[in-house]
């Protein structure tokens, strides 16, 4: 099994070691946007990018202060059943809803905004068809 010797999983590790000490995130709220440290991930699991691997993400369920379930974002366009289109505040991204994943809230490292309540459902809707779960 070959290793993507591209991948800076060393620096990653680091960045991942400073995450872990630093206090959990609290406001963390259904239907926001966040940066989140999400790292560099395995095969065709979405990274994190930059100095902090950082990923724009939106929180689909809170579980206490210290997890939630999200979807990465992307800005890449193309026509494909797994991504979910966001126009909204004068920019456009996508959610990759076949990429939910539980994260730590310690990984939150700013908040963008929160999505309105009628782009949330329908995107809801759009990550339980997706995923197999209606």
């Amino acid at each position: 099994m070959m290793v993507d010797e591209t991948k800076p999983f060393d620096e990653w590790n680091e960045q991942k070691q400073r995450i872990e000490k630093k206090r959990k995130t609290t406001h963390v709220k259904r239907r926001e946007v966040w940066w989140s440290d999400l790292g560099i991930n395995i095969g065709h699991e979405q990274d994190g990018g930059g100095p902090h691997f950082e990923r724009p993400i939106v929180v689909l369920k809170v579980f206490g202060n210290d997890t939630c379930l999200i979807a990465p974002l992307t800005s890449v366009q193309g026509d494909t059943p797994f991504y979910f289109d966001l126009q909204q505040y004068g920019y456009r991204s996508r959610v990759i809803v076949t990429q939910l994943r539980i994260i730590s809230t310690k990984r939150m490292s700013r908040s963008v905004e929160r999505l309105d309540t009628r782009t949330f459902t329908a995107l809801m809707e759009t990550v339980k068809r997706m995923n197999g779960f209606l």
